[in-house]
């Protein structure tokens, strides 16, 4: 793995991390809604996603901001599904 290659991966796990967090944050303290601890942590499932499918896809498609927004994506559909 080279350093260009790390950074591209820890720029999608930090923030696929923040998504997850932003999330976790908005549905107990905003809108104080109790939600299971699966649906929550639902945006993480981008992250393992990207871990086992990113270097087979198009490096047209394989770029951090595509997984970013991906997880974006998945949070709003959490908050969606949660209110």
């Amino acid at each position: 793995m080279d350093f260009e290659n790390a950074v591209r991966d820890a720029t999608v796990a930090a923030a696929v991390a923040a998504t997850t967090i932003a999330v976790a944050l908005l549905l107990e303290y905003v809108f104080a809604v109790e939600v299971s601890a699966l649906l929550r942590l639902s945006p993480l499932a981008v992250y393992f996603v990207y871990l086992f499918v990113h270097r087979q896809l198009p490096e047209s498609v394989d770029q951090p901001r595509t997984w970013i927004a991906l997880s974006a994506l998945a949070g709003v559909a959490v908050l969606v599904v949660a209110l």
